[in-house]
């Protein structure tokens, strides 16, 4: 996908409906994109909450991102190399402080989406409000922390100063239309004379005009505003953005105190402990991937539980860059279990699935398998079948190298089972408790069974250990009288 489809679709999905998912792919995109400007400055660090001269209160929102209410400087400013793209990035550059604020448009009234505050110095606050119920972010150059006001738990994982890798930017060309001087729409902002530039997609489905104020050879993005197409074809209010440039800010927004009684979730450590590959039973390197398996047991009757996960290469991930703030909607690649290809059965089980999460373009998902009646009763070894599917800039680049985009493993591995047997309502509980480890740091999933074997895919939140307990057992049973 094309970059300016893809924020195209950021654009029209936020129109319709606000979710951290959404705030969080275009805050990654605009960090990308502004790092590769700024090679020469500090690193970035996120902080906000709006106290502008200690009077004005907000909130706040994106992490590392002070570019993120200024999409429209990666959509529509051409290919990078315009005029007017470098100087509005020199005036971005050149900021000591930044204040910036994105509405939407919806139910017939604009609602604030997100607020940020920069600070070169100190960092960066995010305040986002999905769903009536904001969150914050901070990044202060060393860790990166997420918290939901109410929860008794804030997310802390490495700051997205280090991760991110600067000049690593989403792959394709920038969009090659160039925005129109309009100075008919010039007009005043904030006190501030601007000059108004218009831009209109090439589909002729959205446009966005921008305000800036020249000061010698920078530019600074002092407002903007996009419409877009409804579904019967009329204009309709999309987003608006404001920006204010080094304003006094006070320092205390930028200070990571939740309160006493706030526990600290530690991302970066459950990942290592849970989803490691140095601990891993077993990694390979497919596709630009990196498949492992974490765990791995053995019941009685020959039930077996597999947890395995996906992540991109550190190669791949600075080709196409990190993927971060995103709560389970984005990766480089997934992968599926299988024991039955084009009809024909490969390996002599069937599988339950339990679990699936993903966090930092990681997937990981678990299952237990059930052995047909071809399966050699007390076998030592698993032939494990695996389908890797690529995703979004993968995807595309196999594509255009004319490589598969999925690719099936007859088999992936061959595991040697454990000696020792673990019952499987353990197995169960594992995978539970796994879920729950995972749940504060993203969004994870549980696969409830009925005795038909139609799965419903559940937020954790939706399932207690019971119910799921006595889903998976039934699906269990199920699958042992499976014939197929």
């Amino acid at each position: 996908m094309r970059p300016t489809e893809k924020i195209k679709r950021l654009f029209v999905k936020s129109n319709v409906t606000v979710s951290s998912e959404v705030d969080d792919e275009m805050i990654r995109d605009a960090f990308l994109a502004f790092k590769k400007y700024k090679k020469n400055s500090a690193a970035i660090q996120p902080n906000i909450w709006r106290i502008i001269m200690k009077s004005r209160i907000t909130k706040v929102s994106g992490v590392a991102v002070i570019t993120i209410g200024i999409i429209g400087l990666f959509v529509f400013f051409g290919n990078g190399q315009s005029t007017l793209h470098s100087q509005v990035m020199r005036g971005l550059e050149s900021a000591r402080t930044i204040y910036n604020v994105v509405k939407i448009y919806q139910d017939g009234k604009w609602e604030t989406y997100y607020e940020v505050l920069y600070d070169r110095e100190k960092g960066v606050r995010e305040v986002g409000y999905p769903s009536n119920r904001y969150h914050i972010r901070i990044d202060d150059g060393v860790f990166l922390w997420h918290y939901t006001p109410g929860d008794d738990f804030v997310v802390r994982s490495k700051s997205i100063g280090s991760t991110f890798h600067i000049g690593h930017l989403v792959s394709g060309k920038w969009p090659q239309g160039k925005s129109v001087r309009n100075p008919d729409g010039d007009k005043v902002v904030d006190g501030v004379q601007c000059q108004m530039y218009y831009y209109t997609n090439p589909e002729n489905t959205e446009d966005l005009r921008l305000w800036v104020e020249k000061v010698e050879e920078k530019k600074f993005l002092r407002s903007w505003e996009s419409n877009c197409r409804d579904d019967n074809g009329r204009w309709k209010p999309s987003k608006k953005g404001s920006i204010e440039y080094n304003m006094s800010i006070d320092q205390s927004v930028f200070s990571a105190d939740f309160g006493p009684n706030v526990k600290i979730v530690d991302a970066d450590q459950i990942l290592s402990e849970r989803l490691g590959l140095d601990n891993a039973i077993f990694t390979r390197k497919i596709m630009g991937l990196v498949f492992a398996v974490h765990r791995l047991e053995r019941s009685e009757d020959d039930l077996i539980y597999v947890s395995c996960s996906l992540r991109p290469l550190e190669e791949s991930i600075q080709q196409f860059g990190a993927i971060q703030l995103n709560h389970g909607e984005k990766v480089h690649g997934n992968m599926e279990l299988f024991s039955i290809s084009d009809g024909k059965i490969c390996f002599p089980y069937k599988k339950c699935r339990l679990l699936q999460m993903r966090y930092n373009g990681i997937e990981a998902k678990s299952w237990i398998l059930v052995p047909r009646e071809t399966w050699s009763r007390g076998s030592s070894e698993l032939d494990l079948g695996v389908v890797v599917f690529s995703r979004d800039k993968l995807k595309k680049q196999r594509i255009e190298q004319g490589k598969p985009e999925n690719r099936e493993f007859k088999p992936m591995v061959t595991l040697s089972l454990p000696d020792k047997l673990t019952q499987v309502n353990t197995m169960i509980s594992y995978a539970y408790s796994e879920a729950e480890m995972f749940n504060p740091i993203t969004k994870v999933y549980l696969c409830v069974a009925d005795t038909e074997l139609h799965y419903q895919i559940k937020p954790f939140n939706d399932v207690s250990e019971t119910e799921f307990m006595q889903s998976i057992n039934i699906a269990l049973e199920q699958l042992k009288k499976d014939q197929y």
